[in-house]
């Protein structure tokens, strides 16, 4: 079988997108939905985008961390029947905030994610039991609200479930509180998933019949080897979405083909002679580190945004192409990178073959077993 991989590209506006062609984005709830007028923007944009473009539509559960854990904190309240979002220092997220936007921006929503209060790091598994059990209450009861309101409005897009939780015991609970509402896939955020934990979990799902899922807020190279791996060979749909094109473009920051290593490119960054691009984007064709250095900074951040967005997806396209099986991913990646990622190629390695040999034999005891293996420091 051959599912299909996205790299939705978040934090895009009309105003600053990279240039060429995307196949998604990824809008959220709070920016996209607080007030008519952001609604009225949001939809102006999907517009101008070319048919087939995937638009993922999330909650809006990060601004809500950023809130509680951020520098710049919020008040946290939950008020159904007030239609504002933000008011005074308050931020007022729900699922009758979620649904209304979803309906304000049909028919282009593809993806919509159920509200959920993220949980944050954290060390020591009593702490973490705690911070899930915090965290729990309000995503379980926002999941079957908003499963609820998308059947009872009828409304034709499919809903993600985020998965707030530390390890597979969390999320076996979870999943029993969920009970039997409807929903489409899930989504792993990365802030607590590194990629022998997304492992385990794409184990799970296999065990479960779950086709889909969305990992957040990532371009890992280790990430988005093993996801196009397990996209092309195990699942119907997989998808990342990505902010760092922007970021680093905005700190003129320079992603290298293939490594993905960034490069400072300001104003005092000191170029080695005869070092030239070796990139085969549109953007670089014709340019040389030294004419990159010295463009205008409005237009070197363009410059880069375009190029890094270009550098990810080309990054995503070939790991698709060529994996087949576990040896031509690795034997490719280690053409393409060698040293310089060796380290991420055998955790890739490690965790695709351990895929592979798990999915004949597949039980929750064995993937208990591998959690323990692969995860067994975070465990504890």
């Amino acid at each position: 079988m051959s599912g299909r991989f996205i790299i939705f590209c978040a934090g895009a506006s009309s105003g600053s997108v990279p240039a060429g062609h995307v196949y998604g984005y990824l809008v959220n709830v709070p920016e996209s939905g607080h007030n008519l007028q952001a609604i009225a923007q949001t939809t102006k944009f999907f517009r101008s985008l070319p048919p087939g473009t995937l638009i993922q539509l999330d909650s809006g559960g990060f601004q809500l961390y950023l809130a509680e854990y951020g520098k710049v904190r919020k008040t946290v309240i939950f008020a159904p029947n007030n239609k504002s979002i933000y008011f005074n220092s308050n931020i007022n997220l729900t699922p009758q905030h979620v649904i209304a936007t979803v309906r304000h921006l049909m028919p282009y929503v593809f993806i919509m994610v159920a509200l959920d209060m993220p949980v944050p790091r954290a060390s020591g598994k009593a702490r973490r039991e705690i911070l899930f059990m915090k965290s729990n209450t309000f995503n379980v009861r926002c999941a079957r609200e908003i499963a609820a309101l998308r059947e009872s409005h009828k409304i034709p897009v499919q809903l993600f479930i985020p998965c707030q939780t530390y390890d597979l015991s969390q999320f076996e609970y979870f999943i029993k509180e969920l009970g039997d509402i409807r929903y489409d896939g899930f989504s792993l955020p990365t802030r607590i998933f590194n990629t022998k934990k997304i492992t385990v979990f794409i184990l799970k799902f296999i065990k479960m019949g779950v086709r889909q899922f969305h990992v957040l807020g990532t371009t890992r190279f280790s990430v988005l080897a093993l996801l196009n791996y397990v996209a092309r060979n195990y699942f119907d749909f997989v998808s990342v979405d990505a902010t760092s094109w922007r970021k680093f473009a905005e700190k003129q920051v320079y992603l290298n083909p293939f490594t993905l290593i960034g490069r400072r490119l300001h104003d005092k960054a000191i170029l080695v002679k005869n070092d030239v691009v070796n990139c085969l984007c549109p953007f670089c064709s014709g340019m040389s580190f030294g004419k990159i250095k010295n463009l205008p900074n409005p237009d070197k951040t363009r410059f880069l945004m375009s190029h890094n967005f270009w550098v990810l997806q080309q990054a995503s396209d070939e790991f698709y192409q060529h994996a087949e099986t576990p040896l031509m991913l690795r034997n490719f990646m280690l053409s393409k990178v060698g040293r310089k990622k060796e380290n991420d190629i055998a955790l890739v390695y490690r965790c695709i073959t351990t895929i592979d040999a798990a999915i004949n034999i597949l039980s929750d005891d064995l993937i208990r077993i591998i959690e323990k293996d692969l995860c067994g420091a975070e465990l504890k």
